[in-house]
C-alpha cells in the first residue's frame, strides 16, 4: 500500500512539475519580451536625444558666422597647425585704396611641430561651405575684384585663381604670424550687392633637393 501511495504522489509531483515548467517558461518569455521592449524604448529615446543635439549644434554653428570667427584647421595629421580668421567681405568692404590700407587686419597664426623645416605657400581660398550656407553664390564677386595689402603701404591684387598671398619657410618647432588687409575694389557698381567669403590655406612645398 505504501508503494502505491508513493507512486501516486510521484505521478502528482511529475504533473505539477510539468505545469510549473510551462508556467515558468511562459513567465520568462513574457519577462524577456518586456525587457526587449523596454530596451527598444530606451535606445529610441537616446537616438532621438542625440539627433536633436546634433541638429541644434548644426543650427547654432550655421548662424555663428561673422568676420571675427576663427577658422581652425588641422594640417598634415596635425604636423602643421594653423588658426586664422574667416574673411567676410560685403558691400561695406568696397573701399578706395587709401581706405583699404587702413582697414581691418586679418591674422593667421601657424605652428610647425614636425622635426624638420617646412617650405610653404599661404593662399586665400573661397569658403565654399559658408557660401553654400548663405545661398549667395550669384552675389559672390570674382577674385579680380579683391585687393589686399601685407604691410599697410602697398596695394596688391590677385593675378590668378590660385590667390597666393605669400610663401615662406618655418623651422621645426617654431611658430609665426601672417597679417593681411582685404577689401573690394571701388570700381564695383554702387548699387550692386556683393559678398566674398574666404579662408586661409597653407600648402607645403616639396623639397626640391630630395
Amino acid at each position: 500500500m505504501a508503494k502505491k501511495i508513493r507512486q501516486i504522489k510521484s505521478k502528482k509531483q511529475e504533473k505539477l512539475t510539468e505545469e510549473d515548467i510551462r508556467k515558468n517558461s511562459g513567465k520568462e518569455i513574457s519577462h524577456t519580451i518586456s525587457k526587449i521592449k523596454a530596451h527598444e524604448r530606451f535606445y529610441t529615446l537616446i537616438l532621438v536625444i542625440v539627433f536633436m543635439i546634433t541638429i541644434s549644434i548644426s543650427v547654432f554653428l550655421g548662424f555663428k558666422v561673422d568676420s571675427y570667427q576663427l577658422y581652425d584647421s588641422g594640417y598634415y595629421l596635425s604636423n602643421f597647425t594653423m588658426t586664422g580668421q574667416l574673411v567676410a567681405l560685403s558691400r561695406k568692404s568696397v573701399l578706395k585704396d587709401e581706405e583699404g590700407l587702413k582697414s581691418q587686419v586679418y591674422t593667421l597664426e601657424y605652428f610647425n611641430n614636425t622635426d624638420h623645416d617646412i617650405n610653404f605657400l599661404i593662399r586665400f581660398a573661397r569658403d565654399e561651405e559658408t557660401i553654400q550656407r548663405c545661398n549667395c553664390e550669384e552675389k559672390i564677386i570674382p577674385y579680380q575684384k579683391i585687393k589686399y595689402s601685407l604691410d599697410g603701404v602697398h596695394v596688391q591684387s590677385f593675378s590668378d585663381e590660385t590667390m597666393i598671398l605669400s610663401a615662406g619657410m618655418l623651422k621645426s618647432r617654431k611658430s609665426d604670424q601672417f597679417k593681411v588687409r582685404f577689401w573690394i575694389d571701388d570700381s564695383l557698381e554702387e548699387e550692386e550687392e556683393c559678398f566674398y567669403y574666404g579662408k586661409f590655406v597653407i600648402e607645403e612645398l616639396e623639397d626640391m633637393d630630395d
